[in-house]
């Protein structure tokens, strides 16, 4: 038996496409409606090895899908006991030509402009929805719907064609209503929905049937219900729960069947957090429940939504708008979402007066961000303008390619890595005049340089790459382009290879000083600390410690030769314990109530009054407590304070005293 893997993509919006397509295959196939086509959809196939593996056999069979999973098996080399279902990017975009043939197919969607993944999954799933029945009373009702969605993405168009396919389903002669209630007062509201009788108020001199009795066996739209008053929504609820129905000022009930379609911008599920919706009544509307995105978040849609809108609007010029001017419209964040979207084009067909619209056709706040940019963000737009408005020339277009080359080799080279830069600070810090070590510190600035040269090149190879993976660029300005990229290329792979042969200098690594940060280093106290953290404490104990003596350097150089630096340190001070340089991990024993008594003094001057200011900034740093400092340098930690105090140097003590 060959088992199923119903294996999704990562990201959710993939997920929930292909549980859609693959819910639809497998119900068609259960009703015997389906083909081989489906098949080889559902487990991510191509036509062609539809064909190959002859799917169409396991139509014959009473479980297609397990059948179908046996012969792809069987056709395989080593026999798999797992098929998994399509889910890669391949099976995904075979998932969005089965959306938009669906949407195609449907005459109701033709005024809806969508070729983005997200929005033709939510008209798919209108389209389920507008042929959907509740088997709750009353039997047989189309179930509600709730759109959610900015102002402008077409909330309205979509209640219109699910009102549409449900009425030439149901055979139904019922119209299309809509009720905006936003900003009516609550009174007016109630009298809106739900009608009156004569005399039901002050002025009520005839009765008015309300939105929802007019629109009896029909679709009514409650636009904007996230406005709806309290009172309202209590009415509403009550109606929704048996489709019955009392007028203002009336007494009996009226039994109607309308369908209810509701739409809004809020996001109801926080409404109802504050208190201004019930959740009851979000239950009610949210049997079937449509997200329409906002223009900004539609994946592509400016490349292919823009022409068709042109077209709908009466454009007859080719290209019906230019690279540069769609570029510019994709920048925007478009808050009016289609409704602003049309306007602007509307405008823009004004001015380009007949001809293809070209940037400067459009309003100046949307031409300003995109000619804002870099002349490399904006190349595969006016070289694509170029082609079709004139003859490009391979000439032409290498000349232009020279162009962007001078504008990316603009970009500034990033910051170098911290490490990088925290070694050279420390090694040009101290005051070594031998050749080896001015050899350590030029490396090291060299290495800096390079490093971020390298990063620069790389940066400028990536938006090469982004560049000539803009589509339908003409000929000759890819082959300008490689050209460009490769030369990029070269420049990258040379500075790489002189940073390799600059990392094989022995030159830092026989410094006796990287001798002495790596001894550090070791130390358990600082061996999981960051270096950055290390050499920021180091570097002023050891000018510090160079001033007070003015011989440590020579020392420390005639140490390196003989073993390990700190050893050395250690029996030329005649310590056993560790030397300042680890005080703070030998200080810091408290729970095993050691101290380093018998830590040397000899690098801070006798008297405390004497100390400068530059001492006690290396104590603070060194120490984690006043307690252990006090210790260390045998005073009492008042005496400490006091002279803290009188240098105005704030106590930093990170632990417990």
């Amino acid at each position: 038996m060959i088992l199923i893997d119903e294996r999704l993509p990562k990201e959710p919006l993939h997920s929930e496409v292909v549980l859609h397509v693959r819910r639809h295959l497998r119900r068609s196939l259960r009703a015997g409606r389906g083909t081989a086509g489906d098949l080889a959809l559902l487990f991510g196939l191509s036509s062609d090895e539809e064909k190959r593996l002859k799917l169409r056999r396991a139509l014959d069979s009473a479980s297609k899908i397990e059948a179908a999973a046996e012969l792809i098996a069987n056709a395989r080399t080593a026999k798999p006991s797992v098929i998994s279902l399509g889910h890669d990017d391949e099976h995904l975009d075979r998932c969005r030509a089965w959306l938009r043939l669906r949407k195609a197919e449907e005459r109701a969607f033709d005024g809806i402009v969508a070729t983005d993944l997200e929005m033709l999954l939510e008209l798919s799933k209108a389209r389920d929805y507008a042929t959907g029945n509740t088997p709750e009373v009353p039997a047989g009702l189309a179930i509600p719907i709730l759109i959610e969605g900015e102002t402008g993405t077409g909330k309205e168009l979509v209640a219109r064609a699910i009102h549409d396919i449900w009425v030439r389903e149901q055979e139904n002669k019922g119209g299309f209503h809509v009720v905006q209630v936003s900003g009516l007062p609550p009174d007016l509201i109630n009298d809106e929905l739900f009608g009156h009788v004569r005399g039901a108020y002050t002025g009520a001199q005839s009765e008015r049937p309300g939105r929802l009795e007019e629109a009896d066996h029909g679709t009514l739209l409650i636009d904007e219900i996230g406005d709806l008053p309290l009172a309202a929504q209590v009415r509403l609820l009550r109606f929704l729960q048996d489709q019955k129905l009392s007028r203002v000022g009336e007494n009996r009930e009226r039994q109607i069947q309308v369908r209810i379609l509701a739409a809004t911008w809020h996001t109801l599920d926080e409404d109802i957090a504050r208190g201004a919706f019930r959740r009851d009544l979000l239950h009610r509307i949210r049997v079937g429940w449509l997200r329409l995105p906002p223009l900004r978040k539609r994946r592509g849609v400016f490349t292919d939504v823009i022409p068709e809108l042109l077209h709908k609007l009466g454009q007859k010029a080719l290209p019906p708008i230019t690279r540069s001017a769609t570029e510019a419209l994709s920048l925007h964040q478009w808050p009016g979402n289609l409704r602003e979207l049309v306007g602007v084009l509307r405008l823009a067909l004004s001015s380009a007066g007949g001809s293809t619209v070209r940037l400067e056709d459009l309003p100046p706040h949307l031409q300003r961000p995109y000619l804002e940019q870099p002349l490399f963000k904006r190349a595969p737009g006016f070289l694509c303008d170029e082609a079709d408005g004139q003859g490009l020339t391979a000439e032409l277009a290498s000349w232009r390619v020279k162009e962007v080359a001078r504008s990316l080799d603009a970009l500034e080279a990033p910051e170098a890595a911290a490490d990088i830069a925290g070694l050279h600070n420390f090694f040009a810090t101290i005051p070594d005049a031998s050749e080896d070590h001015k050899t350590v510190v030029q490396h090291l600035q060299h290495h800096q340089e390079l490093t971020r040269e390298q990063g620069r090149l790389t940066a400028i190879e990536t938006e090469w790459r982004q560049i000539r993976s803009a589509p339908q660029l003409p000929d000759e300005v890819v082959r300008a382009l490689v050209e460009a990229q490769q030369k990029a290329l070269t420049k990258r792979e040379a500075v790489d290879l002189e940073l390799i042969e600059l990392s094989r200098s022995t030159h830092l690594i026989e410094s006796p000083w990287f001798k002495l940060l790596s001894e550090i280093r070791e130390i358990p106290v600082f061996a999981q600390q960051d270096l950055m953290r290390i050499l920021q404490g180091f570097i002023p104990m050891v000018t510090l410690a160079v001033s007070v003596f003015p011989d440590l350097i020579e020392k420390v150089r005639s140490f390196s030769s003989k073993g390990s630096i700190l050893e050395q340190m250690r029996k030329a001070l005649g310590q056993t314990q560790p030397s300042f340089d680890e005080a703070d991990s030998a200080t810091e024993l408290q729970e095993e109530g050691t101290t380093n008594e018998s830590a040397d003094q000899d690098a801070l001057p006798t008297k405390p009054r004497d100390y400068s200011r530059e001492h006690w900034e290396v104590v603070l740093s060194h120490f984690r407590s006043k307690s252990s400092a006090a210790r260390f340098l045998k005073m009492d930690q008042k005496t400490i304070t006091s002279h803290l105090r009188r240098l105005d140097i704030e106590e930093r003590w990170t632990g417990n005293n």
